[in-house]
């Protein structure tokens, strides 16, 4: 537990802007459709001390805030399909 305790203060992760407009259910079903075609998260490896720690949290933000992106990406471009 010496070890969790050397890490500090954790800030929150970064999420989508509150300003975002939620999803239209057509953006919302694509969303469904193309996530069927997607491989299984793979599982990760038992982390075993502080340094890999940090480096599962740092890898998980950042394929959440690629993810956020991609997300934000595709309903833009639904919304200009829809135009």
């Amino acid at each position: 537990m010496d070890e969790l305790a050397s890490l500090g203060k954790v800030g929150p992760l970064a999420g989508p802007a509150a300003a975002e407009p939620p999803p239209t259910p057509g953006f919302q079903a694509l969303l469904e459709r193309l996530g069927r075609h997607l491989p299984a998260a793979r599982p990760q490896a038992p982390v075993r001390d502080a340094d890999e720690l940090r480096a599962a949290v740092a890898e998980a933000d950042a394929s959440f805030t690629t993810a956020m992106d991609l997300r934000r990406q595709l309903e833009e471009a639904f919304q200009k399909h829809l135009r």
